[in-house]
This record gives structure tokens, C-alpha cells and sequence, in this order.
């Protein structure tokens, strides 16, 4: 297991400290909120996370099914998300996991999630580039990718060739 992952397994209050720090001035809340219509509309967050990205459009929703591959960011989740709990149904799944989803969504939005599995994917990456557009696509008509082209730099940039790849 990554470092990574082991974060996601038993840090989440930290993870949630670092990643509330991030977007300082709130531009994503902003870029989502200025661009997407959320009214009532039924949404799939796979890599909930601890709900940071949730908190941009929860208000205006009818509901959110949320995925997350580690129980303890759900957790976290949950208690950050408390006054929506029933507006939220939570499942502990993996990204590779989303063709056994029957669910059907108005909106799929994913937080720096998808890119973990692609560059998990060695050999198969092109393939699970594809499952990923395939499955999504085919379960909502608006998808929102939220990735990262790079930290610290002034233009946009991939972090290295398998992200490229995807992105």
C-alpha cells in the first residue's frame, strides 16, 4: 500500500486539515457554482473524500451518492456533511468498482479520485482511461473531472506521462 492510500486509511482529520487549506480564495466553490446547474439534480461524487467538493453544491441538490474507497474518509464525511445526512447515501467503493453501480446520476463530479486509479493501471491504463469516459458518460450527462495540472508551476502541466495520458 501507497503512502498515499495509507493516509486515506487512517488519517482522514489531518488529510481534512491539508486539503481545507488548499483553495484559500474558493475559486473551485466559485467555478462550480458559476458553471454548472445543480438545482435539484441527483449527483454521484465518487472520492467523497472527507467532503470538501460536496460543500460547493450540497445546498442545491436533491441527493448525493457518495463513493469513497476507504471507510475512514466516509466517516469524516459524514460528521463534515452532518447537516445534509439526509440528503447524502454513502457506499464504500473503488473507482474500478463503477460498471457494478446501477445507479443513474444528472451530474457525476470526482475530486483528484480517477487519476489515482489511472496511474494504478500500468499495462491496463488505456483501458481504464476508456472504462472510466465509458462508464461515467454513460450514467450521467453532465461529468466534471477535478484533477490536478500541476502544483507550483505557472501553466498548467500534467504531473508526468500517465496522467498526460488521461488527461
Amino acid at each position: 500500500m501507497s503512502d498515499m492510500f495509507k493516509v486515506y486509511q487512517n488519517y482522514s482529520n489531518l488529510y481534512d486539515d491539508l486539503v481545507n487549506h488548499e483553495d484559500y480564495e474558493n475559486n473551485l466553490y466559485k467555478f462550480l457554482n458559476a458553471n454548472i446547474q445543480w438545482k435539484n439534480k441527483i449527483v454521484g461524487e465518487f472520492g467523497i473524500g472527507t467532503g470538501r467538493v460536496t460543500k460547493s453544491y450540497i445546498d442545491k441538490v436533491q441527493k448525493v451518492f457518495a463513493y469513497d474507497n476507504a471507510q475512514h474518509m466516509i466517516d469524516k464525511a459524514k460528521q463534515n456533511l452532518s447537516e445534509w445526512q439526509d440528503k447524502i447515501e454513502y457506499a464504500v467503493s473503488d473507482n474500478k468498482q463503477i460498471s457494478s453501480l446501477e445507479n443513474k446520476y444528472d451530474i457525476i463530479i470526482e475530486g483528484w479520485s480517477f487519476g489515482h486509479l489511472v496511474v494504478q493501471a500500468n499495462e491496463a491504463r488505456n483501458q481504464t482511461i476508456q472504462m472510466i469516459i465509458d462508464e461515467t458518460t454513460k450514467r450521467a450527462d453532465t461529468v466534471i473531472f477535478i484533477e490536478t495540472l500541476g502544483t507550483n508551476v505557472d501553466s498548467p502541466n500534467p504531473p508526468g506521462e500517465n496522467l498526460a495520458q488521461f488527461y
